[in-house]
């Protein structure tokens, strides 16, 4: 039987997601997570970076009444998104 040890994997993991709906019917929204990068029993968690280059990892959503995708925050291993009127 296998260990397992040489299993690699990138996983999100959720820190915060958050939607709130103000008197005044505004959403709005906090969402945060790390990525997790899983070695066999090792488990690291990467910076979110943007561009072009192979290897980057981000975290990005498309909000249903848009036409584009919103990247959350780069340059940090716990990429984030607030915005208190978001729709």
């Amino acid at each position: 039987m296998e260990s397992g040890d040489d299993a690699e994997f990138y996983r999100l993991v959720p820190v915060c997601e958050r939607a709130i709906v103000s008197k005044s019917d505004t959403l709005g929204i906090n969402l945060q997570y790390n990525i997790a990068h899983i070695q066999g029993s090792t488990t690291t968690n990467i910076v979110a970076n943007t561009g072009n280059t192979i290897g980057n990892y981000y975290v990005r959503f498309k909000p249903n009444t848009a036409l584009t995708f919103t990247n959350l925050s780069s340059g940090t291993s716990t990429p984030s998104y607030s915005n208190t009127s978001f729709q």
